[in-house]
């Protein structure tokens, strides 16, 4: 299953302001592959796009790990923006 979100305001939060270039116009789509696949990409013209897939496994009937991957282009040289980035990927990551 696939849905585009259409006219969606851009999101809040340090990672956005930081990832999307002013002017650019957001294309947003959320993918379903069952029965444990969620994948969601988002585009900012053509230079700047990310993709987060999940993979989900339940644990218990109330307990779901997580496998998050996330990739990101942009025209930020790549040493630069991992540096940048780190502080927010390390808030957002828990030990196994």
């Amino acid at each position: 299953m696939e849905a585009e979100y259409l006219n969606e305001i851009t999101p809040g939060g340090k990672l956005f302001k930081f990832l999307t270039p002013r002017g650019e116009k957001l294309r947003h789509i959320d993918r379903l592959v069952l029965p444990s696949i969620v994948q969601s990409e988002y585009q900012f013209g053509t230079k700047y796009k990310f993709l987060a897939q999940d993979i989900l496994s339940p644990l218990t009937e109330n307990t779901t790990r997580v496998f998050s991957v996330t990739t990101f282009q942009t025209r930020m040289p790549h040493f630069l923006f991992k540096f940048l980035i780190s502080p927010i990927r390390k808030k957002n990551s828990s030990p196994g």
